[in-house]
């Protein structure tokens, strides 16, 4: 079976962590994440696009290590767990404190594996953004920064690079939503792309993030996933079993149907393959599965 299906991908059920840089060079975006605190979490959580939503904050600077960061920096913090709560998000962004970074790029690698997984180290130990076990969730990190990424290497305590921090996106099911205060962060650029995401330009003081912020949602394309109903006993395996879909867009379904039943030669099965993004079915195509017997030699 191979069958073109246009999906609407509309609405959503989206856990979200805000994940803001803020060492010095970012410091005029604070302000303007904080005054629009109440907006954001209006948009992504109570609009007709997104059915639920939980979100979260965390923030980075660097490493307090003489050449990287100053006294104080920290290379990755939680400020707020996953919450569907206002007060909760307002508290965070709130709490994020703006400190050095004393040198162009930041921590960023070692700061996205924390808010994926947890971070432990000498310098930190902080906890994930506080994802939930619910698959039907898309996991969406919202990256904001101005710097370049530090590389681990001689004598800095920086562990991931971008092979091994995308092997844990990919690992997790974290997508990457960047906004680029800084055109031409080829790190950000890459992490999104390859993760299903978006990169969306941010002004240098931040007066646009939550435009930024939402325009980025809205581009942002939706996991779709296959599944064969009533076509017992026939076993149904799609390659692949789900794609990444631009909302409105279409996909391109490989699906093998096969049994190991012998007496179910010439018989005639009609089931169904339903579509489904963020819970709800986008899409159902009929399809009339015919098994073949085998030959009749001699």
């Amino acid at each position: 079976m191979e069958n073109g299906v246009k999906i609407n991908t509309s609405d959503s059920f989206v856990e979200l962590c805000l994940f803001s840089d803020a060492s010095s060079s970012f410091s005029n975006a604070i302000p303007n994440l904080i005054a629009a605190s109440k907006d954001i979490y209006d948009a992504v959580s109570n609009t007709s696009r997104t059915q639920q939503a939980r979100v979260g904050v965390a923030a980075f600077v660097d490493y307090p290590v003489g050449g990287h960061g100053d006294t104080g920096d920290y290379p990755y913090k939680l400020y707020s767990s996953m919450n569907e709560t206002f007060q909760a998000w307002d508290d965070g962004v709130r709490s994020i404190a703006v400190l050095g970074g004393s040198g162009w790029e930041e921590s960023q690698y070692d700061a996205i594996v924390g808010a994926a997984i947890g971070l432990n180290n000498s310098f930190v130990q902080e906890p994930d953004c506080g994802w939930s076990d619910d698959s039907n969730f898309e996991r969406i990190l919202l990256v904001s920064t101005d710097a370049g990424f530090h590389l681990p290497g001689a004598e800095k305590p920086h562990q991931y690079d971008k092979t091994s921090t995308l092997e844990i996106l990919y690992q997790e099911r974290i997508r990457v939503v960047g906004l680029e205060a800084e055109a031409g962060l080829s790190e950000l650029d890459y992490l999104a792309n390859a993760t299903g995401g978006v990169v969306e330009s941010l002004k240098r003081d931040g007066s646009d993030i939550a435009n930024s912020i939402l325009a980025g949602l809205d581009h942002l394309p939706c996991r779709v996933f296959a599944e064969a109903i009533g076509c017992d006993p026939v076993t149904v395996i799609f390659d692949p079993p789900s794609q990444v879909v631009q909302p409105g867009g279409s996909l391109t379904v490989r699906a093998t149907f096969s049994t190991d039943d012998d007496s179910l030669a010439s018989t005639i099965i009609v089931c169904q393959v339903l579509f489904t993004a963020n819970r709800e079915v986008m899409e159902s195509v009929r399809v009339k599965v015919i098994i073949a017997g085998e030959p009749d030699i001699g």
